[in-house]
């Protein structure tokens, strides 16, 4: 029976860190399933032409007959090469995934905590509130708590995901990063590194990761994205515009790339006959009258 238990019990664990379900439904931020390598490394020998494998056998001889322990590059040029190979973008690949998992399980864990807390709170008796404005103070430091929790795991999830986007930049080969596994990947990645950026007011360098993502295959079609570079570019119009930080030419261009996505987001979202979209429609049309007006 103990040893059902524990079979049961690593089956969750697994589960879990591979994604096939979340470990909180609630939760909006679930590990997505991703396999644990990016292609395979095996050869099959079948496959190989006469041709290929008498040049492997060549290279193999080759290699023993030159190797030398103490040999370095002068020139690296020959030895980046091995940056192309399946078993460096693997192992990069793995480093990513492990990167990216920490992230999403900093965030997991936070928002159990929160939850955790908030439930505290209110079994707890304050028997020493005698006064209404002592419940608001306590109430308002619970929320200056949690903000403070939310804010420090954010930062660490953010600076997982930023090690996650740095391995898969080192896979070169473009064969390999046409790769489903690969471009999933990425897409998480890209994804939960700028939710949680945006959290944290981070919205100007949201917005070239933005643009990767929109991109990846169908991603383009995910309203969502469209919707926070809309913000991204709103941002970046008003600090122009309030603080003078740019020229009036760029102001124009990011209000220009705001009304785009916001236009793009409620058509993906509600389609193009829609009241709403018309209504945005209309928003985006007295925008760019404001903006050619003398």
């Amino acid at each position: 029976m103990k040893k059902a238990a524990l079979l049961l019990s690593l089956v969750f664990v697994v589960s879990s860190v591979y994604g096939e379900e979340p470990t909180n439904p609630a939760n909006p931020t679930p590990l997505e399933p991703t396999p644990g390598e990016l292609v395979s490394e095996e050869v099959d020998e079948t496959q190989l032409s006469d041709a290929e494998k008498e040049i492997r056998d060549r290279n193999l001889r080759a290699e023993e007959l030159w190797k030398n322990a103490d040999y370095r590059d002068y020139d690296p040029a020959f030895s980046e090469l091995h940056q192309l190979s399946k078993a460096f973008a693997n192992n990069k690949y793995r480093l990513a995934l492990s990167m990216y998992q920490s992230g999403v399980n900093t965030i997991i864990k936070m928002r159990d905590e929160v939850e955790l807390f908030r439930k505290q709170q209110e079994e707890a008796k304050h028997l020493n509130e005698k006064w209404y404005w002592q419940v608001i103070d306590r109430k308002a430091q619970e929320e200056r708590k949690i903000n403070r929790m939310k804010r420090k795991a954010k930062l660490e999830a953010v600076t997982y995901f930023t090690r996650a986007i740095n391995h898969m930049d080192e896979i070169r080969n473009p064969n390999l990063r046409e790769q489903q596994a690969f471009k999933r990947l990425i897409s998480a990645v890209y994804r939960n590194w700028v939710m949680y950026q945006y959290d944290l007011g981070n919205l100007p360098q949201s917005i070239p990761i933005l643009e990767l993502y929109l991109e990846i295959d169908e991603n383009e079609k995910e309203y969502p994205a469209h919707k926070y570079l809309s913000q991204c570019y709103a941002f970046q119009e008003n600090m122009i515009k309030k603080y003078g930080m740019g020229t009036e030419d760029q102001m124009f261009r990011f209000r220009y790339k705001k009304n785009v996505h916001l236009l793009r987001a409620a058509e993906l979202k509600y389609g193009k006959t829609s009241a709403e979209y018309k209504h945005v429609v209309n928003l985006v049309n007295r925008d760019e009258i404001i903006s050619v007006m003398p």
